[in-house]
């Protein structure tokens, strides 16, 4: 039951990605904080639940019609949360629901975009704050959303490390849009 958090962001917006390591691929997984919903549990509160629980952080929901990244002189880094709920379909999630396998598994997962505030008082000192499950380590970390892609390949090359599905899609994305042309770059701060 331990987590560290290194490298705190500056004004640059950031991604709030977690280490831990994952039994079925015998890797450390590079994943953002993400759980299952409760029962009664609207995705949101779940999002902040998780990231509470797994790095200390105490964050705020962005809207839904707000962007996930902030102008670069923003002292607030953005953080995505994820959540699978226990029945997507029932959900009222304002979002894209995300269904993960669909030829599998009817799990499906809502990215839910959170602030995360660090001169907040409670954001100080997170890793005292975290309630892990017995068996969990996970380590926090920070990574400037316009080097996320970058920071993904070279750790996927790295022995011992697997790329989560969310992460990836989410640093492709940003890949695309930079490679695209559309004005990510100057927003994100790269």
């Amino acid at each position: 039951m331990e987590t560290s958090v290194q490298h705190e962001p500056t004004q640059r917006p950031h991604i709030l990605l977690l280490k831990q390591f994952r039994p079925p691929l015998d890797r450390v997984c590079i994943e953002i904080p993400a759980g299952l919903i409760d029962e009664g549990e609207s995705p949101h509160t779940c999002a902040l639940r998780e990231l509470k629980e797994e790095t200390g952080y105490t964050g705020s929901i962005v809207p839904s019609s707000s962007s996930c990244s902030s102008s670069s002189s923003s002292p607030t880094p953005n953080i995505t949360t994820s959540t699978s709920p226990t029945n997507p379909t029932a959900s009222t999630y304002p979002g894209i629901t995300h269904f993960n396998d669909p030829g599998f598994t009817n799990t499906a997962t809502h990215l839910i975009h959170v602030r995360v505030d660090l001169s907040h008082e409670g954001n100080k000192a997170p890793g005292t704050k975290t309630r892990l499950e017995e068996n969990e380590h996970v380590d926090a970390f920070w990574v400037p959303v316009s080097e996320l892609y970058a920071r993904c390949v070279a750790l996927e090359r790295e022995e011992g490390y697997a790329i989560d599905a969310r992460v990836g899609t989410l640093a492709e994305g940003i890949e695309m849009a930079r490679r695209l042309g559309l004005g990510m770059g100057m927003r994100m701060g790269g």
